[in-house]
């Protein structure tokens, strides 16, 4: 919004500088023919100087807030860059995760299974002294 308001205003007054330019070359016309004096000049001068100077503040301004924008940019795509980074690694961490609840189901499943081993044992241990 504010490089967009400094455009305007610099479209402004760059239309008002063209305005003096005509305005010095319209002296300029009736000053050849004798009909412009030297105050009429000094006034064309001073206009022509206050808008370039005016047009060269705003063009420094607009690229002072071209360099903010960019900036922003990069500091934007440095941002971008750290969640990419802390997603991908959250991403390895829930497939990490997912491994090692799938082992943690197979340790239990054979831990199940090697305590009914060990029960089957003693059982069939126990029929034996009982007979």
């Amino acid at each position: 919004e504010k490089e967009r308001e400094s455009e305007r205003q610099r479209q402004r007054l760059t239309d008002a500088l063209r305005k003096a330019q005509s305005d010095a070359e319209h002296y300029m016309h009736r000053a050849v023919q004798g009909e412009a004096g030297t105050e009429e000049f000094h006034r064309v001068v001073a206009q022509l100087g206050e808008m370039r100077g005016e047009v060269a503040r705003l063009d420094e301004e607009l690229r002072a807030i071209g360099r903010e924008r960019d900036d922003a940019k990069r500091a934007h795509m440095e941002v971008q860059a750290r969640f990419n980074a802390i997603e991908a690694e959250r991403q390895k961490m829930a497939v990490e995760i997912e491994r090692i609840n799938t082992d943690r189901g197979k340790l239990k499943e054979a831990v199940r299974t090697a305590t009914e081993a060990i029960r089957q044992v003693a059982d069939h241990r126990s029929e034996k002294v009982e007979t």
